[in-house]
């Protein structure tokens, strides 16, 4: 047994690595915590950047009703959502919606003016 990096320098057996176990805290504990610390619109914030960086498993704790829409976080859920079990897609449909919809109104209201303004005669 070598004493360099990588070796096991004389451990022997389970248990001289990082372990098998799920990290902590998970996507539901950090959310709880985050709420509890900071308020629901932070946890939110922290949450929705935290799916932009790749983590998947806070996808289901984000809250539909209290996300701030945006076009990159429908993007990220979407982009996530492909490689989930159905169990899992059905808890991002209402959070899918709710951004399809916020998003669909804020670009009404920026285009209405515009539109509108094509079909008025010129003076």
């Amino acid at each position: 047994s070598g004493r360099g990096e990588g070796s096991r320098g004389g451990l022997t057996g389970p248990g001289g690595g990082g372990g098998r176990e799920a990290s902590y805290p998970g996507a539901r504990e950090w959310s709880e915590e985050l709420a509890a610390l900071f308020g629901p619109g932070i946890r939110e914030e922290v949450l929705a950047a935290a799916a932009a960086s790749g983590r998947k498993d806070v996808l289901t704790e984000l809250d539909a009703d209290s996300v701030r829409p945006s076009v990159d976080l429908l993007r990220t859920v979407l982009r996530h959502a492909g490689g989930l079990p159905e169990a899992r897609l059905a808890a991002l449909r209402p959070l899918v919606r709710r951004l399809v919809d916020a998003l669909t109104r804020e670009l009404a209201t920026r285009l209405r003016p515009a539109l509108h303004g094509t079909t008025l005669p010129r003076p």
